[in-house]
């Protein structure tokens, strides 16, 4: 069933509601919070220029730890500074700061940006051999509380300059404002914080506060082609203009992750596009096909996850955890689709879920978990430390390693830590924010547009839109769509469509009527037509469809075409 969530009239309302923030705050973004430490920090970057020293700078092979390792490699170029960028090779090294990746740093500074927080050891080492050590993560601490003893550790959620100061920085993000105190040049910014932008959509953190300052600057530069030549490149070969929120979840991140999840060493790939200035069109199809594979293996994977859950009867559980490992005739999930395996899966079910694979440790399994609604499942894990080897990450996302022995023990732990209620996992109610007349929605998208961007923290409103008409657009009312035809485009008239992901079947069941109501959310299609004009025009991502059994006379013009239609079969087509 489908149901208001509250009395809220108007979208102010609801996005004052989503967000926790006033209209105003929303609009002007202050992006001034002080970090702790990253004054002494920027002294310390300074000094190891002036002092002409080796600079070692270790990130992530997620879109976050790219993005900030090619930010900071920016910077120095722009400063006139050699740099070593080194990524972590995800399945033979593992995540972050390793002794593998430490052996090869003999002096200097070594930077770490999105990890380094429960590096303690290596830090600790790296001390012994004389390094100094800058530290830029938001990753929690270990469960043992103990931090690195870096010469300068800045990571919002350890140390703030004021407990009501903004935390939720990405680790791109921290490397952004980094930059902002070693680069007094406002032109050359704006290349570094397009590459802030895409992570802070990519990593899921809040979009308030600086972030928001952040993400709006970053699309600025972006969209002016102010963005390194690597990405601007990779946008032309995606087609991709006027970039917001939606391209980078749904198309850049998800490519510039693609390399890392498939490829032991596949960070670099994506590092390169971003920072190089050679063979980028080679490098923009070979992300881009990297992607296209990961996403057949994604499915496959999914599928698997869920013959899992059927044969294991987790069904209901609240919270899930798939251990894809000693499956007759299967091999286990991938360990780099792991985490967004799980990250679907929550959202299917609304419920935390991780997906264990196998490590190199043959009694250990490892994996990734995401988090549901509100629950913060880095708080989760650390009730769960005695049943688990290692554990990391935020609020939303992390990874942790468990003994085989302790799967089961560990899955019964962590359903009693999430009460059934907090879950309302049974409950198929379908919750819409507003009502919108489709002869308002184009005033209301207006409207909508002035609190972009939203995401993490500041939900797009999702909207219902009651008997809604299909129109023709070169004799089709409606087009299925994907390798299967399992997607649905409905036409609402020459400049809207409606588009719902595997809700092919259930159009289809309906009687693929020409009249519809729909709850789902608003963004913006773009693409460039067979002359090369840049289209853009309103869409609604379909979350229901309901056949609409409301009765409205159309006009005589619009029943001849119809019934025209219905006569030589051209309501639908196929692309």
């Amino acid at each position: 069933m489908w149901k208001k969530r509250d009395d809220a009239h108007s979208l102010e309302e609801v996005v004052i509601r989503n967000s926790g923030q006033s209209i105003q705050e929303l609009l002007h973004p202050k992006g001034d919070t002080r970090i702790a430490h990253l004054k002494q920090a920027a002294e310390l970057v300074k000094n190891a220029i002036k002092q002409k020293m080796p600079i070692t700078v270790v990130g992530d092979y997620d879109a976050d730890g790219i993005c900030g390792s090619a930010i900071l490699f920016l910077l120095f170029r722009q400063l006139g500074k050699d740099v070593t960028v080194r990524l972590p090779r995800r399945f033979s090294e593992g995540y972050g700061l390793s002794s593998t990746i430490l052996d090869e740093i003999t002096e200097g500074l070594l930077l770490t940006v999105d990890n380094g927080i429960s590096a303690v050891e290596e830090i600790a080492e790296a001390k012994r051999k004389g390094l100094t050590v800058v530290v830029l993560d938001h990753h929690a601490a270990r469960k043992d509380g103990m931090l690195p003893d870096a010469d300068v550790l800045v990571n919002p959620h350890v140390e703030k300059e004021n407990p009501e100061d903004f935390d939720g920085f990405c680790g791109a993000g921290l490397a952004y404002r980094l930059a902002c105190l070693l680069q007094p040049d406002e032109e050359k910014l704006q290349e570094l914080g397009a590459l802030a932008a895409i992570a802070t959509i990519t990593d899921v953190v809040p979009l308030l506060d600086d972030n928001r300052k952040i993400v709006q600057d970053g699309f600025r530069a972006i969209n002016s082609g102010k963005g390194p030549v690597g990405l601007n490149t990779l946008l032309e070969h995606l087609n991709l203009f006027d970039i917001d929120e939606s391209d980078v979840s749904f198309t850049i991140g998800p490519i510039l992750n693609a390399p890392g999840r498939m490829l032991d060493d596949g960070a670099v790939l994506s590092f390169r596009m971003l920072t190089s200035t050679q063979y980028l069109d080679t490098a923009a199809k070979e992300l881009i096909t990297i992607n296209e594979k990961r996403k057949a293996q994604q499915a496959e994977n999914i599928q698997l996850a869920e013959n899992i859950i059927t044969d294991d009867c987790l069904f209901g559980d609240t919270v899930l955890l798939i251990a894809s490992v000693d499956r007759p005739g299967k091999p286990p999930i991938p360990e780099g689709l792991a985490g967004i395996i799980a990250g679907r899966l929550s959202e299917k079910y609304k419920v935390p879920a991780f997906v264990l694979t196998q490590s190199e440790t043959e009694d250990e399994l490892k994996g990734s978990g995401r988090s549901y609604g509100d629950i913060d499942i880095i708080a989760l894990l650390e009730k769960a430390a005695p049943y688990l080897v290692t554990f990391g990450g935020h609020p939303k996302a992390a990874g942790l390693t468990v003994k085989k022995d302790n799967v089961e023990d560990l899955r019964g732990f962590l359903k009693e830590q999430v009460p059934e209620p907090k879950l309302d996992k049974t409950d198929s109610d379908l919750y819409y924010d507003l009502e919108v007349e489709a002869n308002d929605i184009p005033e209301f998208i207006k409207r909508l547009n002035l609190y972009a961007p939203y995401g993490e923290g500041n939900a797009q409103p999702v909207v219902l839109v009651q008997n809604q008409q299909l129109f023709p657009r070169n004799g089709k009312c409606y087009s299925y769509m994907g390798k299967e035809g399992e997607h649905i485009k409905l036409y609402c008239g020459k400049k809207m469509t409606a588009v719902g992901f595997g809700l092919a079947e259930k159009y289809m069941q309906q009687g693929e009527p020409l009249r519809v109501n729909l709850v789902g959310t608003f963004s913006t299609n773009k693409y460039f037509d067979p002359i090369g004009r840049a289209i853009k025009e309103m869409q609604l991502r379909i979350v229901d469809i309901k056949k609409s059994v409301r009765k409205v006379n159309s006009s005589p013009l619009l029943s001849s075409i119809h019934k025209h239609l219905k006569e030589i079969g051209g309501y639908r087509g196929n692309c």
